[in-house]
């Protein structure tokens, strides 16, 4: 089954393993889990059990909804990758707090706690936690 998010700056296809995201200008970013045994240990840290697909179908999609959540942009990371890191991209330092902010919010969406520099980021965007984890789980299809 395919389903599609519509964002303010992108759309985001998901189906089965496959998750891509498309920009206005053509250009796209698409995410398939990696079959090793880095990324199974992963799945397991950030709370997803063995469920690699879980894992990285949310990363993507996490990329997008955080940045347009906290900033009213895109997703530094995934608008370099999609454009080869050339042309107008953020600074790698900006990609790199967007992914560590996904990656701990992952962790906070399957029951872990929050680090202190999401927590902050997550504040000082005027948002509160508890409600950001439930639009996200929404946003999954996921059933409390």
């Amino acid at each position: 089954m395919t389903h599609s998010l519509t964002f303010r700056y992108c759309w985001v296809h998901t189906s089965g393993d496959h998750t891509e995201t498309i920009y206005p200008d053509g250009t796209s970013v698409a995410a398939h889990p990696e079959d090793s045994d880095e990324y199974r240990e992963k799945a397991r840290r950030y709370g997803y059990g063995t469920d690699v697909s879980a894992l990285s179908r949310e990363h993507e999609i996490l990329h997008t909804f955080l940045a347009e959540k906290l900033r009213d942009g895109c997703s530094h990371a995934l608008w370099a990758v999609a454009h080869g890191q050339s042309g107008y991209v953020a600074p790698l330092w900006e990609q790199e707090m967007e992914e560590t902010l996904v990656l701990a919010f992952q962790i906070y969406l399957n029951g872990g706690s929050l680090d202190e520099s999401a927590l902050q980021a997550i504040r000082t965007a005027g948002l509160d936690p508890a409600a950001l984890k439930d639009e996200a789980e929404l946003l999954f299809w996921r059933r409390r």
